[in-house]
């Protein structure tokens, strides 16, 4: 069998299947003769059709990520002997897309350096932050609702001084308290209700957005008062 790989070019086949069977427990005297004068001409073969190997570097980002050479893991390492010819490497790191590639050793030089392999991040789904339209909302809804409950809280005490005059204190018009009050009461509900509506509208645009790329036009009013109140919002987009 050994002279049938020699004969074919498995020299370093045959001279492993020889080596195995040495390390066996082959005793016989003949036998062991025949094997080791059938080791030294696969090793005589194999040294004459021989090919130096190639110290080969590779520069792969991550420093951390794991290399695969010919099928072979070299975790971490970077330098390795390779016979001079076509190869396949693989990196691959977690949370980064792995990279196949086949590279080629040539047989002129003692050293080689492969091509940088650079492993791309994978892409994580991620919200876009908040745009100036977002804050702007936001912030009108915050004013909108600390007038309006500054103004509902006014109208609550106010009422109470009609209803319950301070000792010493007389309410000359009544109805005329009465109607500012109310008057107040319904502006603290409307800009109550006009922040909500700002905060709500900017929640709605933020979680919805997936690209906006042309700028979005807004148009804004409130007017909170003690004799009434109104909002309005025109957005275009």
């Amino acid at each position: 069998l050994s002279r049938q790989l020699i004969a074919i070019g498995e020299c370093e086949r045959s001279a492993s299947r020889i080596r195995a069977l040495l390390d066996s427990d082959v005793s016989a005297p003949s036998l062991r003769s025949d094997l080791l004068e059938a080791y030294e001409e696969s090793l005589t073969c194999a040294v004459e059709a021989g090919v130096d190997s190639v110290v080969v570097t590779f520069e792969v980002r991550p420093d951390e990520a794991i290399l695969v050479v010919d099928g072979e893991s070299m975790g971490t390492e970077r330098v390795t002997e390779l016979a001079p010819g076509t190869h396949r490497l693989e990196a691959r790191l977690t949370g980064y897309e792995s990279e196949t590639r086949s590279f080629s050793v040539p047989d002129d030089d003692d050293t080689f350096t492969a091509p940088l392999v650079e492993l791309r991040a994978q892409s994580v789904s991620s919200r876009p932050a908040p745009k100036a339209v977002d804050w702007v909302m936001w912030g009108l809804g915050a004013v909108g609702i600390g007038t309006g409950t500054g103004l509902i809280i006014h109208a609550t005490q106010e009422q109470d001084i009609i209803d319950n005059p301070p000792p010493g204190q007389v309410v000359l018009d009544p109805e005329g308290e009465q109607s500012r009050v109310d008057n107040t009461r319904i502006g603290g509900y409307v800009a109550l209700g006009a922040g909500v509506a700002f905060v709500t509208t900017g929640l709605i645009l933020f979680l919805t957005r997936e690209e906006s790329p042309e700028p979005t036009d807004l148009s804004w009013g409130v007017s909170p008062a003690p004799g009434g109140g109104g909002a309005w919002i025109d957005l275009r987009f």
